[in-house]
């Protein structure tokens, strides 16, 4: 349930244990905010932030919601992988965040953050696995690079904004956005 309230945030779940509503998603929420409620994080939305990629030339784009450099985690679990909406595992898309976010996080903490990617279905093959967990790609160079750099953009722009807010003496309200 809580995968496929993840992947298709366009659409609306509710979910009904023993007579009470537990989950309740709306059809117009952001990935950012279906992220921290369905996973029932204790970080607020606003430590949150989606960022976008999009390859035509290679078949593919993404979306990424990635948490604050202060949220993090000792181990690689909040670290959700989405391909054409379908959760998977696969080492080599985690890398990609992973790498992106080296030096931003102490040793052995991890990013809270979740992939959302779409590609061509002639460029994955999903039956690889009987529940179709695991993919392969036919390239995932392109794929992982993109990512990984998306990654390593967002947290160096971000860096760079707190450390001008910092030195400015503005408080977050008047501070200059990047």
């Amino acid at each position: 349930f809580i995968e496929k309230a993840m992947a298709w945030t366009s659409v609306g779940f509710k979910f009904i244990q023993d007579g009470k509503t537990k989950f309740d998603f709306q059809p117009d929420e952001t990935k950012a905010e279906r992220f921290v409620h369905a996973l029932e994080l204790e970080e607020p939305v606003s430590m949150f932030h989606e960022v976008s990629c999009q390859d035509k030339q290679q078949g593919f784009e993404f979306s990424l919601v990635l948490g604050d450099t202060s949220i993090r985690r000792s181990d690689k679990r909040n670290i959700y992988i989405f391909v054409n909406g379908r959760r998977i595992w696969e080492y080599g898309l985690i890398q990609a965040i992973e790498y992106g976010g080296q030096g931003y996080f102490p040793n052995g903490t991890y990013p809270v953050a979740a992939l959302f990617l779409n590609i061509d279905a002639r460029l994955v093959d999903f039956n690889i696995h009987p529940a179709k967990k695991e993919v392969r790609f036919k390239d995932m160079s392109p794929i992982h690079h993109a990512i990984s750099s998306a990654v390593r953009n967002f947290y160096k722009d971000s860096s760079i904004a707190g450390l001008v807010k910092e030195a400015s003496g503005f408080d977050n309200e008047d501070a200059p956005s990047f």
